[in-house]
């Protein structure tokens, strides 16, 4: 799959800050995909730490498999 994370400006209330997307895209399994998940997180850290751990989840679930813990993450 591929990470990424987004930075803009969001303005409410004439206040204007800048947020973060997470984003994550991926398929399986590899060889015959049959599934795509697209996660994006609004207000979020990068899209390794959290928005592949959403759809490894959701793949898990899929494939009727118990997420696995996977230390670190990042990459975008």
């Amino acid at each position: 799959g591929k990470t990424g994370t987004a930075e803009f400006d969001l303005s409410e209330g004439g206040q204007r800050r800048r947020i973060n997307r997470a984003w994550f895209i991926g398929f399986a399994p590899y060889e015959k995909p049959r599934y795509a998940v697209a996660v994006m997180l609004e207000e979020a850290d990068g899209g390794g730490y959290t928005a592949a751990p959403v759809a490894q989840r959701i793949f898990a679930g899929l494939f009727g498999r118990e997420p696995v813990e996977v230390a670190g993450g990042g990459g975008d």
